[in-house]
């Protein structure tokens, strides 16, 4: 239910009589769908007449329904409680009074507070009680009231307390619906608010919607909604000489009634749709919060506060299969080490991790074994705190991977030794791939040659079929005040440098690339085809400045490969980035 917030306007006029007299009182509540806690509720009263209120004195705040019944837990547990904040304000301002206590009694439905100071007559009296004091709203569209009166410090005794007060009602929550991709630089297709008015909307009143994030085309001009070019706005329940416009900011979409009022409880339906009203999704990850203001322009309420769980930008990634111009995202189920590469003379297989949630994943493990299984190399990426010092590890030491070599299977294995150095060699007896760890040096023409101050790290491995690489890599979709999470998020990228026939290529990412028949499991792995997608530079990427180009030329095709010339460092056939 807390995904759910909902401010409901809950407004009312009541009538208090302090020592005889008849005070008008001004309660507004604003809290969040029924079963939630509401945020705060404001009292204002003017004392007058009289009388006073002194130090002592209590007042006393109590929920019921509309048969005169208290409401329960509306006020939380009882016993002590936060005390409110008492301000000057309203028509004549006073000094505001101290709070000695605060306590809640009869089940949740009753607040007093005992108040240090005085309150003179013909003064208003403001006091704001926190979410800290309050339980949980009631159910929605019933109307209930807050009641409140006053105990003299000298006798206890409660001074003409009301029989009826000011109604409010608590609105069901929205529904907002969101279309369109939730990666940074998507571009949505629509975006769809049915929400109720708790109040009546008068003519020019105002509908405003406020979002966390530049979600909007700016500055858009007032337009009518019947003008909308190609049904770019509709809004049920409103009339169609309304209009809409947006702010510099991208995140105000305001809407103007002009003819028809809307009465309470009314169903608002408003469709926001196509590229001229929504822009691409900025690069600033998380849950993009949605305010709903309604009202007279200068004193609008807040309707609907702050409500998430539509919308969530993600500027980390799935996994990425490239060949040539296929592109995939596809997912895995993560800490699984799963098959992805049968070669005819190796087998690779890796497992994810995941980020901030499911809508991001990366590689953090490859395992590479020989055909028949008998010996196997590990490669693990390391978690790497932040506040490295370099000073205090050896100078050719492994500092992002972990390397592991061994006989048997990798579940079951004879013996194994671990890679301490950069620049390790591994024998072509081993598995039949030559070996070596390196590091990427910083003058690489690529994006980041380190992670924060982490160097990345690589091994090569060439054989008799493919040439092909494993680096660590920083989550370069993190930056600015995101940044430690590309630190934390630190992973492993895999590419083919080489392949001397990739027909003999089987599994996972041989399908993800196209070269085979995809099968119905793989068909499952795959969320979002970019087919279209520019090429990438897989030398300029790794830092392998030097690739072998004897083999061909960097417009090489698959063909050229299959006849056994293999494809050359300069494209980005067969890479997959995580």
């Amino acid at each position: 239910m807390d995904a759910f917030k909902v401010y409901a306007l809950l407004t009312a006029w009541l009538t208090l009589r302090v020592t005889g007299q008849t005070t008008n009182v001004a309660v507004t509540l604003e809290g969040q769908v029924m079963g939630s806690t509401p945020n705060s509720i404001l009292v204002v009263f003017r004392v007058s007449g009289v009388g006073a209120l002194v130090s002592g004195d209590k007042i006393v705040v109590t929920a019921k329904d509309s048969g005169n019944t208290a409401v329960n837990n509306f006020f939380g547990s009882d016993g002590a409680a936060t005390v409110p904040v008492f301000t000057d304000g309203g028509a004549v301002a006073t000094p505001a009074p101290t709070i000695t206590t605060a306590t809640i009694s009869g089940t949740g439905s009753v607040y007093t507070i005992t108040m240090t100071g005085a309150v003179s007559t013909g003064s208003d009296c403001t006091f704001t009680i926190p979410a800290g004091a309050l339980g949980f709203l009631p159910a929605t569209g019933t109307n209930y009231e807050l009641e409140i009166s006053t105990l003299t410090a000298a006798n206890g005794v409660k001074d003409s307390a009301q029989t009826t007060g000011g109604t409010f009602n608590v609105i069901a929550a929205p529904t907002i619906t969101w279309s369109g991709g939730q990666n940074a630089g998507d571009q949505p297709i629509s975006l769809r608010i049915q929400v109720s008015n708790p109040f009546q909307i008068a003519v020019n009143d105002v509908i405003e919607l406020h979002s966390s994030q530049n979600i909007f085309i700016a500055s858009v001009a007032a337009t009518t909604v019947a003008a909308s070019p190609g049904n770019v706005v509709t809004m049920a329940q409103v009339d169609s000489s309304s209009t809409y416009e947006t702010d510099a900011t991208q995140k105000l979409f305001k809407v103007t009634v002009l003819t028809a009022a809307t009465t309470i409880g009314s169903a608002i339906d408003i469709l926001i749709t196509g590229s001229t009203m929504l822009t691409t999704l900025p690069s600033n990850a998380g849950a993009v919060t949605l305010t709903i203001k309604m009202g007279t322009p200068g004193s609008l309420k807040t309707v609907v506060y702050g409500r998430t769980g539509w919308l969530t930008i993600s500027v980390g990634s799935d996994p990425v299969a490239r060949f040539g111009n296929t592109v995939r995202v596809f997912e895995l189920p993560p800490g699984v080490l799963t098959p992805l590469i049968r070669m005819p003379d190796l087998n690779i297989a890796g497992s994810v991790f995941e980020g901030g949630g499911s809508y991001e994943q990366w590689f953090d493990r490859f395992v590479i074994t020989t055909a028949d299984d008998s010996r196997f190399m590990d490669i693990k990426m390391k978690r790497l705190p932040e506040g490295f010092n370099a000073s205090t590890m050896r100078r050719e030491a492994l500092q992002t991977m972990d390397v592991t070599l061994g006989y048997g299977t990798i579940d079951e294995p004879q013996f194994k030794t671990h890679l301490q150095d950069i620049g390790t060699s591994i024998p072509l007896s081993f598995l039949g791939y030559m070996g070596l760890t390196r590091r990427v040096s910083r003058h690489h023409t690529m994006r980041f040659t380190s992670i924060g101050r982490y160097p990345r790290e690589c091994i090569d491995l060439a054989g008799a079929w493919a040439h092909f690489y494993v680096c660590t890599s920083p989550a370069d979709e993190y930056y600015g005040n995101l940044r430690n999470l590309a630190l934390k998020y630190a992973h492993l990228d895999i590419g083919m440098v080489e392949v001397k026939d990739y027909t003999q290529f089987h599994g996972t990412l041989p399908e993800l690339w196209g070269l085979v028949p995809m099968s119905e499991a793989t068909k499952a792995l795959v969320k979002e085809d970019k087919s279209t997608w520019k090429k990438l530079s897989v030398s300029s990427d790794l830092g392998l400045e030097k690739p072998q180009k004897e083999c061909t030329s960097e417009n090489s095709t698959q063909e050229n490969a299959t006849q056994g010339i293999g494809l050359s460092a300069g494209g980005v056939e067969g890479r997959m980035v995580m």
